[in-house]
């Protein structure tokens, strides 16, 4: 969840040059936080010792199960600054690793600029490390992978997706926005202002 971390970042750095507050963030209403927790959760166990045990399907239901519940906080929460492009985001994060077993494809290149090759030697050896496969002649909708690369010598150098792009600039803009009090109060409290 490299780009979680990047966005959350540069939403807050993006919003201090706009001459926004992190109090303003408090002011924003947002609709079924619980499932931002729950598909978090799900893929930190899918992806942990208990996860590890369970039947190969049980992690892929876990997998994309993650990415669902992400994007349904996305759906009901549309209306929010940049919601719309997270949902996009997580559509393409889940057409992809749906298409390949339940694995996020990763490109060996863009591991080797990233500075991972380790993790390239990981895959190459186990086929599947964590929630990635190795990129191969049988891999499905390849430009939804991870394909590019926060080059090595940067701070948080990794892969990414498309997916991971439009998630990212969604958080950076739903957070940046947020700061500067254009974010979505919700109807409660935007009845109560017009009162």
């Amino acid at each position: 969840m490299f780009w979680m971390v990047a966005s959350l970042i540069g939403g807050v750095a993006f919003g201090f040059a706009r001459r926004g507050s992190l109090s303003n963030l408090g002011r924003m209403v947002l609709r079924g936080t619980w499932m931002v927790w729950a598909g978090l959760g799900l893929q930190i166990v899918a992806f942990s010792r208990i996860g590890a045990a369970w039947p190969e399907w049980g992690r892929t239901v876990a997998h994309l199960g993650s990415y669902c519940f992400l994007a349904w906080f996305g759906w009901v929460n549309q209306r929010a600054p940049g919601l719309r492009i997270f949902v996009m985001g997580m559509v393409a994060n889940i057409l992809v690793i749906g298409a390949n077993g339940g694995y996020m494809p990763v490109s060996a290149q863009a591991l080797h600029r990233a500075g991972l090759d380790r993790v390239a030697e990981q895959l190459q050896k186990a086929e599947a490390a964590n929630n990635s496969v190795l990129m191969g002649p049988s891999t499905h909708l390849k430009w939804l992978g991870d394909v590019f690369a926060l080059p090595k010598g940067f701070p948080l150098a990794n892969v990414f997706s498309v997916g991971d792009v439009l998630m990212g600039f969604a958080l950076l803009l739903l957070i940046s926005q947020g700061m500067v009090g254009r974010g979505w109060l919700g109807k409660k409290r935007q009845r109560a202002r017009r009162s």
